[in-house]
């Protein structure tokens, strides 16, 4: 009965020496993902409003079929048209900012950056 018992442990432990267990892991690129997301949808901005800190990315995406732009007092990004992203980086000083779409001006957003 020893005898049997050591051979099932044997094997066992044979098997999982054997045996090889790989771990891959997906390599994020950290500056590619955006700090926040806005989503464009519906003539909307959602959230409507976000706070980041400085330095944070601020990714916003256009699920509409009309392109948008993001509008701000001094600065207006190109068309954003559906499927795609503009991001810009929140390097601005601490306070409120708000936004509209430069061909839309009813629909509104805005950013809260904190230190």
């Amino acid at each position: 009965m020893k005898t049997k018992i050591s051979l099932i442990i044997l094997a066992v432990l044979t098997l999982s020496a054997c045996s090889s267990y790989q771990t891959s892991f997906v390599d994020v690129d950290k500056a590619q993902a955006p700090d926040v997301l806005v989503v464009i949808s519906d003539f909307n901005f959602y959230p409507s409003t976000v706070i980041v800190e400085q330095g944070e990315k601020i990714t916003w995406e256009n699920r509409d079929a009309q392109a948008h732009t993001i509008s701000f007092d001094d600065f207006e990004s190109e068309e954003i048209r559906q499927g795609e992203r503009f991001s810009t980086t929140a390097d601005v000083f601490i306070g409120e900012y708000e936004y509209h779409s430069g061909s839309h001006p009813f629909m509104k957003g805005k950013i809260i950056v904190r230190e």
